[in-house]
């Protein structure tokens, strides 16, 4: 078993081995450690933006750098409540990504592009907090690989549905219209994007799907079944 596969069986185990106490574990570690490591950097960033001029390249260089500190402090205090309550009711996967979307409208700006998202219809229904968590992270990820290297381009979160005879499932795609890349070619040493989609498909029991070619953008996308 070479390392991605045991990092996928890994991750596929991860709801299987850990029960309701241990996750409240995780929860609290979360908390009283990583989290407060970010909120002492924000402070410290904060500090050194009050030195400076306001209208300075650094400036608006650490106004990013403190708000990119929020959206983690937004998410970790997510991840808490998550494993907080693990077993307890569904989760508005719609509401969440949406929110997602919103919170990096700043950095894509930034970049000169536009991410734009299209919401299902009919909407979904709410779904098992795995599965929604397992969604939200894989938009996450997809978008997040769409910034850093799709270069100036439109990106967009489409939410949709496939229907088959027997079945439903949720679809989430992401597509942007940038550089692309060659799909055949081994991903480069420490670079870990795609390995992330496909334990998060594999993770929510759904389908990964990958498009690209150099010049004509790239579009992702996980099939969940409800």
């Amino acid at each position: 078993m070479n390392d991605s596969e045991l990092g996928e069986a890994k991750l596929d185990g991860i709801s299987e081995h850990v029960n309701d106490s241990q996750y409240r574990w995780l929860a609290h570690e979360l908390h009283d450690g990583l989290l407060q490591w970010v909120v002492g950097a924000r402070m410290q960033v904060e500090s050194a933006l009050a030195k400076i001029d306001k209208d300075s390249a650094a400036a608006l260089n650490l106004d990013q750098a403190i708000a990119h500190m929020l959206n983690a402090l937004a998410e970790g205090r997510s991840l808490i409540r998550f494993f907080d309550n693990q077993e307890m009711g569904d989760c508005d996967a719609v509401k969440e990504i949406a929110q997602f979307v919103d919170s990096v409208q700043s950095l894509v700006a930034d970049r000169g592009q536009t991410l734009r998202i299209e919401l299902p219809n009919p909407a979904w229904p709410d779904l098992p907090k795995h599965q929604a968590w397992s969604l939200l992270r894989f938009v996450q990820q997809a978008a997040q690989n769409a910034i850093q290297h799709a270069g100036p381009t439109q990106i967009t979160v489409q939410l949709g549905w496939e229907i088959a005879e027997d079945s439903s499932s949720v679809v989430a795609s992401i597509e942007d219209l940038g550089v692309g890349f060659d799909t055949t070619l081994p991903t480069p040493q420490g670079h870990f994007g795609l390995q992330s989609l496909q334990q998060r498909a594999n993770m929510s029991g759904g389908r990964f799907q990958i498009a690209s070619s150099p010049g004509l953008g790239c579009r992702v996308a996980l099939t969940v079944p409800i």
